[in-house]
């Protein structure tokens, strides 16, 4: 169990109650149009490593965690960094794209994103000179009419920020404020760290958020119920769940240690602050429970493998 906040912290600002019937539905209402409007979504990391032969895993984890650095030297809105990644992914599952233009790419996303969800946004004044001169206003400009007319203007997508906002509005969070604010900052935090692993990023952007939110859950304890809830409300099999968590357990345990001459990734920041202020343990028990769940995982197959082979062996009636 996490320790309770001090009565005084401003988490107690956080809305952590049960929310209003009329806003409750609303939210119901708003979950269903964005799964409906996710499931048009075919495309994903995956297709884009056939059209990229320059771009692979790597160098798309360097480019999303630079703009986790963008967002925080902004201070831009979590959903402008969650847009910003799925501009990417997006336009690498089109377009063919020379490695020298990724940074380009990922500039440009951002200045579209942030024109959607910023009252202020950075505009190029402040953008290229992060590049170190390396791009004109003019490039700038052609890339932003690029990524435009690939995605066929279609800017406002379903990201695992938007549903993780969803599920913890729905979800039964512990009863004190201090405790479930701990765990929607945890929540959001894993969220933006899905947003590195190629495997999370092309599955749906509700199933990316039902492991961040799950996987929150665990690691602050007492939301048995909350975890039947995530569960039921994912639309994946079991098994499914099992691994999208897992594999952000591994995304946690590894973007949080320190690089040589670096540190942590950019995108650990939320976490790292986030255990800094409820206390140590937390990747230490996402371990844990990740051991427990591939051994959850590998009984499971080993069940299917043995029900497969009796059916095969047995007599014909």
């Amino acid at each position: 169990m996490l320790p309770l906040a001090q009565p005084g912290t401003t988490l107690r600002r956080v809305q952590s109650m049960p929310v209003g019937a009329l806003f409750d539905d609303q939210i119901w209402d708003d979950w269903e149009l964005w799964r409906s409007r996710e499931r048009l979504r075919t495309l994903g990391p995956y297709d884009m490593y056939d059209i990229q032969p320059e771009i692979g895993p790597r160098e798309r984890f360097v480019l999303v965690d630079w703009l986790g650095e963008l967002r925080d030297s902004f201070r831009l809105q979590p959903e402008t960094l969650f847009l910003s990644a799925a501009y990417v992914d997006a336009f690498l599952s089109l377009a063919p794209l020379p490695l020298g233009c990724l940074q380009l790419l990922g500039m440009a996303a951002v200045w579209l994103a942030a024109k959607l969800t910023e009252v202020h946004p950075p505009g190029l004044a402040d953008l290229l000179p992060l590049a170190e001169g390396a791009y004109s206003r003019e490039q700038m400009t052609a890339m932003e009419e690029r990524v435009l007319k690939v995605l066929s203007f279609s800017l406002t997508v379903p990201t695992p920020f938007r549903f993780a906002h969803y599920l913890m509005e729905l979800a039964p969070l512990p009863p004190h404020p201090d405790m479930a604010a701990a765990v929607r900052q945890l929540a959001e935090a894993l969220a933006e760290l899905s947003l590195l692993d190629t495997g999370l990023a092309a599955a749906q952007p509700s199933a990316a958020a039902a492991a961040a939110v799950y996987l929150a859950m665990e690691m602050a304890g007492g939301c048995g119920a909350g975890l039947e809830f995530v569960e039921s409300m994912s639309g994946l099999r079991g098994e499914e769940l099992e691994e999208h968590v897992g594999r952000l357990a591994a995304v946690l345990c590894s973007a949080t240690e320190s690089r040589p001459q670096q540190g942590p990734c950019a995108l650990a920041h939320r976490y790292l602050d986030w255990e800094a202020r409820y206390g140590f343990g937390g990747i230490r028990r996402a371990a844990a429970r990740a051991g427990e769940r591939e051994e959850r995982l590998a009984a499971r197959r080993r069940d299917t493998a043995a029900a497969s082979r009796s059916t095969r062996t047995a007599p014909a009636a």
